[in-house]
């Protein structure tokens, strides 16, 4: 590694004037400096080019584009950098200010490419904490854990050697919303990666928040693209690793469905999934899915009464 890399960060945004600010501000207080901001306006109706106006800071390029999606923008915003590396953050997320300074010390101390870290992901209105994820450090392979395992870490923690970034083809415009993962998969498959367990990105949680808005059926599509994508960087990839990466979308689709009411399919992904260790959780499924489709609504409608109080309390 160089010595003082510059890092560009990179946050396409979209209707962001509600929270850009405090994102903005998130990398301009991190205690390493030799940064660049890179904010893409990717078509929004609402433009934050007046908001960015107020910083007058030499450190933000502000672009405004027709749009094309975050993955896109990404990339326009990469083709923009000037810096060693690309670091990625969502224009709703916050950073912790050692962010870049303590990342940038572990991918020396271990000569690697790219690194992520932990995150709290809280409420944006309340600031209420949903879910922390850290666990522990690790510098290893993670190519087949991408496949796996639903979650592996906040996309706003990562950071990557910006020219290991483009030779791995950078983000596809064509896949929608799994974009990172199939990112991840490309540079995983020559390069480990390190992680961090300490919490560097506060994940704001919001009704607009793009998960919450991809069908299933979309996803299953998505995934078994990422599959086939998987299977031509590794041909020997072994059977049980495709069918835990199967079992975990059917656990994924299993909660969505119920969620959204959707019992016949709920039971429909259930009869996919076996009975082993990593299921072991969605025994209650199994028993729920015995009553009636009028009895899970009428007990999941109670179930979601009291957690809200629970919640409120």
């Amino acid at each position: 590694m160089k010595e003082n890399p510059k890092v560009s960060i990179l946050t396409p945004c979209y209707n962001s004037r509600k929270f850009i600010r405090e994102t903005i501000d998130s990398v301009l207080n991190q205690t390493y400096q030799n940064i660049e901001l890179i904010l893409v306006d990717d078509g929004p109706p609402d433009p934050i080019m007046d908001i960015v106006d107020t910083y007058q800071c030499v450190k933000i390029q502000y672009f405004h584009t027709e749009n094309q999606g975050p993955a896109r923008a990404r990339n326009f915003a990469a083709e923009q950098s000037t810096g060693d590396y690309v670091a990625f953050l969502n224009h709703d997320d916050i950073w912790v200010p050692t962010k870049l300074e303590d990342q940038l010390a572990a991918l020396a101390q271990h000569r690697a490419v790219w690194i992520a870290s932990g995150l709290k992901k809280v409420n944006l209105e309340t600031n209420q904490v949903l879910r922390e994820d850290n666990g522990t450090d690790y510098f290893k392979n993670v190519f087949y854990d991408i496949l796996e395992k639903k979650y592996l870490w906040s996309f706003s923690s990562v950071m990557i050697e910006k020219q290991v970034f483009f030779n791995a083809g950078m983000f596809s415009g064509d896949i929608w919303f799994m974009d990172d993962r199939d990112l991840y998969l490309r540079i995983a498959k020559d390069y480990p990666v390190v992680y961090l367990s300490k919490v560097h990105v506060y994940d704001r949680a919001h009704a607009s928040t793009i998960t919450s808005n991809v069908p299933m059926e979309r996803l299953f599509e998505i995934h078994n693209t990422l599959l086939a994508k998987a299977k031509k960087l590794d041909p020997k990839i072994p059977k049980e690793v495709i069918e835990n990466s199967n079992q975990m979308i059917y656990r994924t689709a299993c909660v969505e469905y119920l969620r959204a009411n959707e019992v016949q399919n709920m039971r429909k992904v259930l009869k996919k999934l076996k009975f082993k260790f990593a299921n072991i959780k969605f025994f209650p499924y199994w028993i729920l899915s015995m009553f009636s489709d009028e009895t899970i609504l009428k007990v999941m409608k109670t179930f979601r009464k009291i957690r809200k109080q629970i919640l409120r309390s």
